[in-house]
């Protein structure tokens, strides 16, 4: 008696594993305890560099840009926003749908570096560089003057706690959320598909550079920025590539 021959599912093929390509070759992976260590030695060298911040900041406002030059750093900044990582999301969903779950494992990461910059930005509290304060820094418990139309003065104590208040945001400096942003969508993408080491590498270095040169934040803010996620996320994407 002869077995049946099999014949070809017409069922959806099933999710590959996530270090598995489709030549059946395993694809390497980065080495999450070296991105830890370049996180850590970020962390220290942003507050080495501290002291230089104010400096940093007044040659940024001599620098005239060009019209230019400007908007395409404008652009380029918003990689790791929420349309960027959309983007990200739905050209893996169209070009490598056997790895579909990777979406959700970028977006968790993703979340994750957000809630802990975010956080880290509310307990520090340090003024924007618009304030000219590149000192301060009110702390968990602190307050800061900003702006304010209800108050008598102009002015009034603010906690970088009150996020749902206008202005708040200016005591959310340290550290980036730009820069965090465009590491953990890089670091994701790097984590998954290799062969984009280099752009997504290029595209956080420029993030980091618009930012200052925007005049948006201080020097240690991005490093800070590019710390968080460098800690953060190749720890949610080990814990969730499995």
């Amino acid at each position: 008696m002869t077995n049946p021959t099999p014949t070809p599912s017409s069922s959806a093929p099933p999710d590959v594993p996530p270090a598995t390509r489709h030549d059946g070759t395993v694809a390497a992976r980065p080495n999450p305890n070296l991105f830890l260590i370049i996180g850590l030695i970020l962390l220290a060298l942003c507050f080495a560099i501290w002291p230089i911040d104010g400096a940093v900041h007044t040659w940024a406002k001599s620098v005239s840009l060009g019209g230019d030059i400007r908007r395409t750093l404008e652009t380029a900044q918003q990689f790791g926003d929420a349309l960027t990582v959309t983007l990200s999301c739905v050209l893996i969903l169209l070009l490598d749908p056997h790895h579909r779950r990777r979406v959700i494992t970028i977006v968790i990461t993703i979340l994750a570096v957000a809630a802990c910059t975010y956080i880290l930005k509310m307990a520090f509290g340090r003024p924007r560089p618009v304030l000219a304060d590149p000192s301060f820094m009110t702390g968990p418990l602190g307050t800061y003057p900003v702006t304010s139309a209800s108050s008598a003065t102009g002015f009034e104590l603010r906690s970088p706690w009150l996020f749902w208040h206008k202005g708040t945001s200016d005591l959310w400096s340290f550290p980036s959320s730009h820069t965090s942003g465009a590491a953990a969508l890089g670091l994701s993408l790097w984590w998954f598909y290799s062969r984009l080491k280099w752009l997504v590498l290029l595209l956080i270095i420029t993030v980091a550079i618009a930012r200052v040169v925007l005049k948006a934040h201080y020097p240690s803010d991005v490093l800070a920025g590019a710390a968080v996620a460098l800690i953060i996320a190749p720890m949610m994407l080990k814990r969730f590539s499995r």
